[in-house]
């Protein structure tokens, strides 16, 4: 199973060790400097150090950054080095350090995985794509509108590089069927690409498709003890993500040329396929009955109080371990599993509270909040969403989020913004379509499908990227706002 929110990576292995040993040494002068001086907290008379144990955490924040930008190292064992070196230079107890490694949201991460997987490996999600495109090939301009729509709704239940690792086989085969050379396959490839950046947007509106998304829950439920619904977070998250899905959708009419990819002879070449996909079965069934039983476990929070107690990550089990006790998923499947994800986004989110624990995070979100007290509140917002962006075109946008989001939202406390509200505008910077195309799920389609060097891809995405970013700031000082969000 592909690798979701993660850059791939296209570093040689020959600078690993040099990544490595420059991160370390960046972690060992942070760690070994003498003390920094104390900044004033936000109540009066009060001051915050950064004992030892805090440069240490600033520091390895610092050596992930390195590591995973530079190094072509597996990113899950960056995400183990992460507990390793907390563990080794003692920051934290290691019952914490590595208890964090099975947060609730790890357990969620894990039990999302199993829904995409069963929904792959049945063939379910193959049969509706070549359905949908069949039912629309009236025109190519209806088959991409159908394609987009489709690819928008599972988005919001599939992992955003396993979605796409699904459609991408049917289009390359669309394109091979259509052309005979390389330079007639182009709006095929950027066509994907397109979708890809549809996928990693349309993710954003639930807590399944984007590891990043659940993770923010855990780190607000550690700072304010409560955290959003199922259906909450999907309330918030619906209005900017589907005004972008529309706009990106429209806008790659003219980008991704779909009328050079979908041909006369498509509609034939589709129907052949939908006809070998042959009977509905069992597999198919079951793993269809798990994604809406998923669904309805998850919303029913909000309505039955029974429900409201137990946490997400132990009702979305139920169905996943449904389909392993039906057989739809086997051992292969379990030992086959993104573990280079899982341990990346465990590694990262044990590390996120380790800044908490040790004061470097309330330390680093006093400053930024005497810096940004004499701006109005939405250049903070703005600011962070920028640095997110930016930052999540070379490092994993998973570690961008989950080490940023905790200085966010303690600088929102002062500042009066709602921490709701930071969390969502930081979620969207982050999942914005890249420029680089290398630190979310756009790097799976770098690398496996000969996108690297292209610059016309370059330039689309840089323009895809400035018109979400125009959409995100709307929705920071208008459209978030005016659903109850302080600004």
């Amino acid at each position: 199973m592909p690798e979701s929110d993660v850059g791939l990576g296209s570093k040689s292995s020959d600078t690993d060790e040099l990544a490595i040993l420059a991160g370390l040494i960046i972690f060992l002068v942070m760690y070994f400097l003498p003390e920094f001086p104390s900044v004033a907290s936000d109540q009066p008379g009060k001051t915050i150090e950064l004992t030892r144990e805090g440069r240490g955490a600033l520091g390895l924040v610092l050596a992930g950054g390195v590591w995973l930008a530079f190094s072509s190292m597996s990113v899950g064992v960056i995400g183990l080095m992460f507990g390793m070196v907390q563990g080794l230079f003692l920051l934290r107890p290691a019952g914490k350090i590595f208890g964090d490694f099975t947060d609730p949201s790890i357990i969620f991460i894990i039990g999302s995985l199993s829904l995409s997987a069963g929904l792959i490996k049945t063939g379910l999600v193959k049969r509706i794509v070549f359905y949908f495109l069949f039912t629309a090939s009236a025109s190519p301009i209806r088959m991409y509108l159908a394609l987009c729509l489709l690819v928008a709704l599972l988005s919001h239940f599939l992992l955003n590089s396993v979605l796409a690792a699904s459609i991408f086989p049917i289009l390359w085969f669309i394109t091979d069927m259509n052309s005979t050379d390389r330079a007639s396959k182009k709006p095929g490839k950027e066509l994907f690409f397109g979708l890809t950046c549809l996928c990693s947007i349309a993710g954003m509106i639930t807590l399944f498709a984007a590891p990043r998304s659940i993770i923010s829950l855990s780190i607000l439920r550690r700072l304010t003890g409560s955290e959003p619904t199922f259906l909450d977070f999907s309330y918030y998250m619906a209005p900017i993500g589907w005004l972008m899905v529309g706009i990106l959708a429209l806008t790659g009419v003219f980008l991704f040329k779909p009328h050079k990819v979908f041909s006369s002879n498509t509609a034939h070449i589709i129907h052949e396929r939908l006809i070998r996909c042959g009977k509905i079965s069992s597999g198919e069934v079951f793993a269809g009955v798990a994604l809406p039983a998923a669904i309805s476990l998850l919303s029913l929070q909000s309505f039955v109080p029974l429900l409201a107690g137990i946490d997400k990550a132990s009702l979305l089990l139920v169905p996943g371990i449904f389909l392993f006790i039906t057989r739809v998923l086997d051992l292969n499947d379990f030992n086959s599993s993104s573990w280079n994800l899982i341990l990346l986004c465990a590694g990262s989110l044990s590390l996120s509270f380790c800044l908490l624990d040790t004061g470097a995070a309330q330390w680093a979100a006093s400053i930024m909040t005497r810096i940004f007290a004499n701006f109005h509140n939405s250049v903070f917002l703005v600011v962070f969403s920028l640095v997110i962006f930016l930052l999540s075109n070379v490092i994993a946008n998973v570690f961008v989020f989950v080490v940023l989001a905790p200085v966010a939202m303690l600088v929102a406390i002062p500042l009066g913004v709602s921490q709701l509200l930071v969390v969502f505008a930081l979620l969207v910077a982050s999942g914005l379509p890249g420029i680089t195309l290398e630190g979310a799920s756009l790097a799976f389609v770098t690398y496996t499908g000969d996108y690297s060097g292209d610059e016309e891809l370059y330039r689309k995405g840089a323009v895809i990227s400035s018109m979400m970013l125009l959409l995100l700031l709307i929705s920071i000082l208008i459209i978030w706002p005016e659903m109850g969000l302080k600004v």
